[in-house]
């Protein structure tokens, strides 16, 4: 089976809310990145959390293929695009947690 994994491990500066909320906005990140056909990859994204790491897999047999770029959709996959944004997600509940 061809499966994607995504570790990220909590900044340990970052309040355990803040990551929390980042991580599961992180996960509708990749959840709108990935390429729809049936939408059978879309929705076998999963992620486990625990204190201080998330780690992110989808189990759909293709989904590293789509990941690697095979699709016109997502030609540059679903993780490193989400990767790029994730300092903007923190940042973003960075300023929601200190705001309250």
């Amino acid at each position: 089976m061809s499966t994607v994994r995504l570790a990220i491990r909590k900044p340990d500066d970052m309040p355990d809310a803040v990551f929390f909320g980042a991580m599961e906005d992180f996960l509708q990140l990749l959840i709108e990145l990935t390429p729809v056909d049936t939408g059978f990859c879309a929705a076998s994204w999963e992620m486990q959390l625990d204190e201080n790491l998330a780690i992110f897999y989808n189990n759909a047999e293709y989904s590293s293929f789509l990941d690697e770029g095979w699709s016109k959709q997502a030609e540059n996959g679903m993780t490193d695009p989400a990767l790029e944004q994730l300092p903007d997600i923190f940042d973003e509940w960075m300023l929601k947690y200190y705001k309250y």
